[in-house]
């Protein structure tokens, strides 16, 4: 999310694959993709929506240091989502913010 200098961008079809460099550190520092309405910048803290966008994702805690992580530090984009700007925040760090664009074919 920090290193991004534009959307990222992919065709309707195809998935976007998040990899959680920070999975390794220590415990594990864990974050979420979590899909947020747009344009998803609502206040931070523990008020900071669970899933509210048309169209919900969510990656769960992405980590491999044990519960309540995952047990993968990866997550990838549903296939089948239609066209259109997705965004998403980090449920465990809500001023953790991105989006991603499903373009069509």
């Amino acid at each position: 999310m920090s290193i991004a200098t534009s959307v990222p961008t992919i065709k309707a079809g195809q998935s976007l694959t998040f990899k959680n460099l920070d999975s390794p550190l220590g415990n594990g520092i864990w974050h979420t993709i979590t899909a947020c309405a747009l344009p998803c910048d609502g206040k931070t803290g523990i008020a900071f929506p669970l899933a509210d966008a048309h169209i919900i994702f969510d990656s769960g805690e992405l980590g491999t240091a044990g519960v309540p992580a995952s047990g993968t530090d990866t997550w990838s984009t549903p296939k089948n989502l239609p066209p259109g700007t997705y965004t998403y925040y980090c449920r465990i760090h809500p001023f953790m913010r991105g989006a991603f664009r499903v373009v069509a074919n």
